[in-house]
């Protein structure tokens, strides 16, 4: 009797460990298979690279003269908190505004306080794009008039082309009013899309 109690535990135990290493085997099995079917061979090296990659990069933006459209709901006068606005600029290489442009910037946005609020922490919220001819980079950023010295830290939203799922900061600050020259400084990380993913 004490026999066939030994005997029916290890059959239990046996039959525990056989389920357990089904199921490993059956996991491995369906992730191989996945594997072959789904993703193509990575690149040799592939694996050693970062999943991430960093970016810094500065540019310049102007042109001149500027005229940008204000819509403000007086129908004139200075804009007020709740007014429009939109904006384009020639973007250049650090310091080289004058040379051919590299790109183009465009941004609009709203009024947040009146632009005579000088006490205002900011005077708009604005949604930018830095159209390069490798990509694009978006980015929301508040900015205020006169530009703080350190200027405001923006969000990078997003990009296309070489800065597909760009993420990272980026600040815009005054150069030179005369003529207008902002710099545009950013620190972005990007994926390594040749890890397949």
């Amino acid at each position: 009797m004490w026999r066939d109690e030994v005997t029916r535990q290890a059959r239990r135990i046996s039959r525990r460990l056989m389920l357990r290493r089904g199921a490993a085997a059956g996991a491995l099995g369906a992730g191989l298979a996945a594997g072959a079917v789904g993703a193509s061979p990575a690149p040799v090296g592939a694996a050693l690279q970062p999943a991430w990659r960093t970016e810094h990069l500065e540019v310049d933006l102007s042109v001149d003269p500027v005229e940008p459209a204000v819509i403000t709901q007086a129908g004139g006068g200075p804009p007020m908190r709740g007014d429009w606005f939109y904006i384009d600029l020639n973007i250049y290489p650090r310091g080289a505004v004058g040379g051919p442009p590299i790109g183009s910037y465009q941004c609009f946005g709203a009024w947040t306080h009146d632009s005579a609020d000088m006490a205002a922490s900011d005077h708009r919220l604005t949604v930018v794009r830095y159209q390069f001819a490798d990509g694009a980079i978006m980015g929301l950023i508040n900015e205020r008039d006169p530009e703080p010295a350190e200027g405001f830290m923006g969000a990078v939203i997003g990009g296309t082309g070489k800065y597909l799922g760009a993420c990272g900061t980026f600040s815009q600050l005054d150069v030179s009013a005369t003529p207008l020259i902002a710099r545009a400084v950013f620190d972005l990380m990007m994926p390594n899309m040749g890890m397949g993913m």
